[in-house]
């Protein structure tokens, strides 16, 4: 067991090596280690992965006829229902669920996903974290040994990957961070008691998270430890709460872009233009709703390959998030492209009839993990009723499931709310073809959130 965690731990070190000068190489090595990894994982998936045996073998292609990662786009476009209907279509014969991590993406499209893991893509993604870490961590004044505060809907998903990064691997004693995690949806006034009794030097959440608690904290004028540095994921930092961080309280900011599909997907550098793509790791394109490339320098879908995970291949993915890339290249010298920052939504909290705000993946938590649904939409009609249209596992009551997701809101939410349910088969798409999860009818405020 100790020589297998050493043997992880020498594999780390050996990836880790070179990651915070990646982004400056010269584009032709970067190119090179792109065709590497993609020859890799096409030859791994057409030996191993139905969807893509059939796929290929169906259009009379083999590994040796990608040249390049414009190429897949020769494979056809999938999408997510694809995925969360029939997963073990993605999955690889030749890894054993024993040998992987299964991560559950949020469904913050509105269909939450199981994507499996091999260790090599678990070790990798750790090493490559040296990309979005490296504006960082000169910030900070150490690469090891501080302290990061995580506030995050799902804890124990996010507790699940470093413990299984510390069961599996060995980690020196003074190589480590100090990481505490907080839910987001505990009352702001506690969560800033208990940053600041932590004191972190670094703070990771979501985009718009921040923002609301900015805005709590000068709005109750309560003291606070402004980290050293600010990073955040899964969707957009507001510009006003950017402007106030980086002019004002002069706190550096930093997007790192995540998917479960895709880790280390890109991250901000200190000119704050966009992110900084690996696209040697997971490159992408731009894709009209039809499927076709956006025109140049125009927003679209974003289509993700990752070249890294063997365990869930997934090879021309619409991720659902919508971004545009930059023609122009960075004043920083950094090599990779740049991608626009994805775009958020001016809705992600609901408006509680106290006035308080919570964010809505505590309201799509109660949806997808107490109920059995396979997606969920949530509309907020006033600040004490939602809708729900919600596609079932199986057969069952939507007045009873009405009344039990009202009782779990009411409780977690501290309000007195009513739900009403529709079963449907789908959930109801935008005119852009979206599914979001969540959305409101209800004048939002700067107040305060649950």
């Amino acid at each position: 067991m100790l020589f297998r965690r050493l043997y992880w731990a020498a594999y780390i070190a050996s990836h880790l090596r070179g990651q915070r000068r990646w982004a400056f190489l010269p584009p032709d090595v970067i190119r090179r280690a792109q065709l590497r990894r993609l020859r890799r994982i096409l030859a791994h998936a057409f030996c191993h992965v139905p969807h893509y045996q059939e796929a290929m073998r169906r259009r009379g292609l083999t590994p040796a006829d990608f040249r390049t990662v414009d190429d897949l786009a020769r494979l056809p476009l999938i999408e997510r229902d694809q995925v969360q209907s029939d997963p073990e279509r993605f999955y690889s014969r030749a890894i054993p669920d024993s040998q992987c991590l299964t991560l559950t993406t949020s469904g913050s499209c509105g269909i939450p996903i199981r994507i499996r893991l091999d260790l090599p893509a678990v070790f990798q993604s750790a090493a490559h974290t040296g990309r979005e870490r490296a504006n960082v961590t000169p910030l900070l004044g150490r690469e090891f040994g501080y302290r990061e505060a995580m506030i995050v809907p799902n804890v124990a998903q996010t507790t699940l990957v470093l413990d299984f990064c510390h069961k599996h691997a060995w980690f020196p004693p003074g190589r480590r961070v100090q990481r505490r995690t907080y839910r987001i949806d505990a009352p702001l006034d506690h969560t800033v008691a208990a940053l600041n009794d932590f004191k972190p030097d670094l703070l990771f959440s979501y985009g718009s998270y921040i923002g609301l608690l900015l805005a709590h904290v000068r709005a109750a004028g309560a003291p606070f430890h402004a980290p050293r540095a600010l990073t955040y994921s899964a969707d957009t930092l507001p510009l006003p709460v950017r402007r106030l961080l980086l002019e004002e309280l002069c706190i550096p900011v930093f997007a790192w872009y995540r998917a479960v599909e895709a880790f280390n997907m890109g991250q901000e550098c200190d000119h704050h233009r966009g992110i900084h793509l690996n696209d040697d790791l997971h490159p992408l394109r731009l894709v009209d709703a039809e499927g076709r490339p956006a025109p140049k320098g125009e927003a679209g879908d974003v289509v993700v390959s990752n070249l890294v995970n063997r365990a869930t291949v997934l090879l021309n993915y619409r991720l659902g998030d919508r971004a545009a890339l930059l023609p122009e290249p960075c004043s920083c010298g950094r090599s990779l492209p740049l991608l626009s920052f994805p775009p958020g939504r001016g809705d992600d909290f609901a408006v509680l009839p106290s006035g308080d705000l919570a964010h809505y993946t505590t309201i799509h938590d109660e949806l997808l993990h107490g109920e059995p649904v396979w997606a969920a939409q949530a509309v907020q009609v006033s600040p004490s009723h939602f809708d729900v249209v919600a596609v079932p596992r199986e057969c069952c009551d939507p007045s009873a499931m009405a009344a039990r997701l009202a009782q779990r809101l009411s409780h977690r939410l501290r309000a007195n709310l009513t739900v009403s349910v529709t079963l449907a088969d789908s959930l109801p798409r935008t005119p852009g073809g979206k599914c979001p999860v969540f959305l409101s009818k209800v004048h939002r405020p700067i107040q305060s959130a649950r």
